[in-house]
């Protein structure tokens, strides 16, 4: 939470837990007592053995709810933060506002669970690094030695070659040449030449050589694309070309838009003298929209990329709703009536050991959550009415299936980031606060259905008891809660110049 608002970010993948715990489990499975304890009758250890597969898996999974920022901290701070709307609502909103927003996650997640986690054809490529590497660690059916091309090296040791490997190479890109970075070698043929930036740059051009040295900058913005089906990548590569690079140079080139005057590819906005847009001249009392002041102002310029971005955003999710129903309308309403009694594969079977989470644990825990986030809403200044919170909950479940089928198969995902506030803007006109309070309950719920159900899929890859699944999932998602509210407090009221650069 903390290295989150500093620029650039610091972000730590769960990996690095996945990674590190293993020595700590195996040195205290060796070396703390396993002495037995009886509190009332109840027998209890700090030690109960060989640090296992499945305890590693447990502690991955808390690590994954916990280890990035709460998504509704990032509203918290445009809402809180002296560069932005400087206002708080105080510390009862704020825990509210956090804990419906993370637990409707988890309660829609496991509310589908029958069609997007149960059913084999629902992959998860993204699972498929965590899964092998649980097991190449545990050595669990590895040989002692792996033979390729007539060499053998122990597993453990190849391991620890490509991470010094990794961890040296990344020192060039990231400090000996950050141009390795970005390599956008042809820019260098010309340095001051527009076109050729604007089709070859790295960072405002379009990149059509894209070049990197820098592992991270792949994985940052495209997560692990060596996991994703070979066919879901040619299909973005395709997509990318047709409608965003094609009719991109047709704008900027024919000056549609007013292209001329900004750069080719930005998230920025801009006002009518090319400077970035002051939100602060359109607002009026109580950070509402103020129609004159933006009159007298200046209306919102789009970079060719981003006004392009936007439309594909719409068209994205609804070919994802019209796809889900022509071709898999039959399969979900297969999936809704068997449940749990549906064709299972190897992993189901060894589930259905366990006793299942029951669905009204879920259902109970979206009751619960929704009265949270309601109350969050009526009690405090929010400016979003209680229809609208509804509302913005609705547009997370109708997108749940669709978006997490395309997610589980392709390990490609769409969100809810630019329908979410445009349709906020219609229903709630003139209310800022109000629209990004919307965007959480729909845009970034839909995000942690999404996430919590990847790990529903990790934890049915490996055997994880539903139940110990919830508890961990919801427990560690209140904890974090508590901690990243309080760490942004502080933040805010203790780091001077934070969020203002």
């Amino acid at each position: 939470m903390f290295l989150s608002m500093r620029s650039p970010a610091i972000s730590f993948p769960s990996l690095i837990v996945q990674l590190l715990v293993f020595p700590i489990g195996c040195f205290w499975a060796k070396a703390v007592s396993r002495k037995v304890f009886s509190i009332f009758g109840v027998r209890w250890t700090f030690n109960t053995g060989p640090f296992t597969i499945k305890e590693h898996t447990v502690v991955t999974l808390m690590a994954n709810v916990s280890i990035s920022c709460v998504y509704s901290a990032d509203a918290l701070l445009a809402i809180q933060g002296r560069s932005f709307y400087d206002t708080s609502f105080g510390w009862g909103f704020q825990l509210l506002f956090a804990f419906s927003s993370q637990l409707i996650g988890i309660s829609l997640a496991g509310m589908f669970r029958r069609f997007l986690v149960w059913p084999s054809s629902m992959i998860w490529p993204g699972q498929f690094a965590n899964t092998t590497l649980f097991y190449a660690l545990h050595g669990e059916k590895q040989p002692l030695r792996d033979e390729t091309n007539g060499w053998t090296i122990p597993p453990f040791r190849w391991f620890l070659y490509v991470m010094i490997g990794s961890f040296t190479w990344y020192w060039v890109p990231g400090v000996l040449w950050p141009g390795l970075s970005v390599f956008a070698f042809v820019t260098w043929i010309k340095p001051n030449d527009v076109a050729l930036n604007q089709l070859f740059g790295g960072y405002t051009g379009l990149s059509l050589i894209p070049l990197t040295f820098d592992w991270t900058y792949v994985s940052a913005y495209l997560q692990n694309p060596l996991l994703a089906p070979v066919d879901a990548l040619c299909n973005v590569i395709v997509g990318l070309i047709i409608f965003v690079i094609i009719p991109t140079i047709g704008i900027s080139y024919a000056g549609w838009w007013y292209s001329d005057y900004l750069s080719i590819n930005t998230v920025s906005l801009f006002d009518n003298v090319q400077g970035t847009y002051n939100v602060t001249r359109i607002l009026g009392p109580d950070f509402t929209f103020d129609l004159k002041k933006y009159a007298s102002y200046s209306p919102v310029f789009l970079a060719p990329t981003f006004a392009i971005s936007h439309g594909l955003s719409f068209a994205a999710l609804a070919s994802a709703v019209v796809h889900m129903v022509i071709f898999h309308g039959k399969e979900i309403l297969y999936r809704l009536r068997t449940a749990r009694n549906q064709e299972s594969d190897v992993f189901m079977e060894m589930i259905r050991r366990y006793p299942d989470a029951p669905d009204w644990w879920y259902g109970m825990l979206f009751v619960f959550s929704i009265s949270l986030g309601l109350m969050s809403v009526l009690i405090y200044p929010s400016q979003l009415p209680w229809w609208a919170f509804f509302v913005s909950n609705l547009l997370a479940f109708v997108f749940v299936i669709p978006t997490c089928m395309i997610y589980a198969v392709t390990n490609v995902f769409l969100t809810l980031h630019v329908l979410s506030p445009l349709l906020a803007g219609f229903i709630i006109p003139g209310r800022p606060i109000g629209l990004v309070i919307f965007k959480i309950f729909s845009a970034i719920t839909l995000a942690q259905a999404q996430t919590f159900s990847g790990d529903l899929k990790m934890a049915h890859y490996m055997k994880i008891p539903p139940r110990t699944t919830f508890a961990c999932q919801v427990a560690t998602s209140i904890w974090a809660c508590f901690v990243q509210t309080a760490v942004l407090n502080w933040t805010l009221r203790n780091v001077e110049g934070v969020c203002e650069a």
